[in-house]
């Protein structure tokens, strides 16, 4: 037969844990059924040699070399662990005082012309000005001391807030109009 066990399935056969084709092909080839009687024979020699007790030196040397190996293992894992922490760390540091984030400025926003994306007309062809500076008078809750005008408080609302406005004057004025 030319195809021979490989070593690992001999071991097998030699254990009684091999496959029933494996033992077969044993029983049948004098080549791994020689291979097969070596490993027995000397399976046979070692169980029978008497091997002595390493001495209590040898033991308490290994029990020391033990404990130094897992003592460095553990330094290892610690460093690994530590390391990119702190290096993260570090980085923060010198990355998060770069990103000061200036407060929102106040300019004061011009009167006369407003951006050109604004839904409001300019100032001088509002006719809704009028309507808030007379709210304004009338209204002594109304304080319009954190701005500089009317037009700024009004610039200065949420888009919500200031459509709700425009409304609120778009449907105010036809009414005005009617009484005058």
């Amino acid at each position: 037969m030319p195809d021979h066990l490989t070593p690992d399935r001999l071991a097998e056969v030699l254990e009684d844990e091999a496959s029933s084709a494996d033992r077969a092909h044993v029983a049948a080839c004098p080549q791994c059924t020689a291979l097969v009687a070596e490993a027995r024979t000397g399976w046979d020699v070692a169980a029978d040699v008497d091997v002595p007790e390493p001495s209590p030196l040898y033991w308490e040397g290994f029990r020391r070399a033990v404990g130094r190996r897992i003592e460095t293992e553990r330094r290892r894992l610690w460093a690994l662990r530590v390391v990119p922490v702190l290096a993260t760390a570090a980085a923060l540091a010198f990355i998060v005082p770069s990103l000061r984030v200036a407060p929102p400025s106040r300019a004061p926003v011009p009167r006369a012309a407003l951006p050109a994306w604004s839904p409001l007309p300019p100032a001088d062809e509002d006719p809704g000005l009028a309507v808030l500076a007379g709210l304004a008078r009338t209204t002594p809750e109304l304080t319009l001391r954190e701005c500089g005008g009317i037009a700024e408080c009004v610039s200065e609302l949420p888009d919500d807030d200031s459509g709700a406005i425009i409304q609120a004057l778009r449907d105010e004025m036809p009414a005005r109009r009617d009484v005058s």
